[in-house]
Formats: C-alpha cells, sequence, structure tokens
C-alpha cells in the first residue's frame, strides 16, 4: 500500500501546474485512491481510457508535426518536425 500512496502523492504534484482556481488536493487524492482500488481489484477500466486518451493525443501531434513538416520539405525546419513527430 505504500506504493499506492506514493503514486497518489506524485500524481497530485504533477497536476499542481494545472490547478484551476476551484482545484481541491483533497478531491484528487481521494479519486486518486478510488482509482488505485478499482486497479488492485483488477478493474482497468480507467487505466485502459486514460492510455487510449494518450494515444489519440500523441496520434495527433504525430499527424501535426507530420503536416507542418510537409508543408516546408528541404528546410532545417523539416528535419525538426519530422524528428518532433517521430517522437511522438
Amino acid at each position: 500500500m505504500r506504493g499506492v500512496y506514493r503514486f497518489m502523492v506524485e500524481a497530485a504534484a504533477n497536476a499542481r501546474p494545472f490547478e484551476s482556481p476551484d482545484f481541491d488536493a483533497g478531491d484528487l487524492r481521494e479519486l486518486l485512491a478510488k482509482y488505485s482500488k478499482a486497479v488492485s481489484s483488477g478493474n482497468l477500466e480507467y487505466v485502459e481510457a486514460m492510455l487510449f486518451g494518450q494515444a489519440v493525443a500523441l496520434q495527433a501531434l504525430f499527424a501535426r508535426l507530420t503536416e507542418y513538416g510537409m508543408r516546408i520539405p528541404g528546410t532545417p525546419n523539416f528535419e525538426s518536425f519530422k524528428r518532433l513527430a517521430l517522437k511522438a
């Protein structure tokens, strides 16, 4: 359980830069505890949804960077955009 608590603290710390005026660290801690228990009991629904969302975001980033790179072939930016796209 100690590892789960550390995960929750790290997740909350990473979320702090995105705080809104109505951000409540206690609510976030409770939500993370709820999802941690769900994952521990075998329910991966939240994890699957999160990973799917990240895959969609990375695909969009890849497509956009590739598109920008293709607009300006033969320039130093072409290689930069392509490298960024492939990293995404």
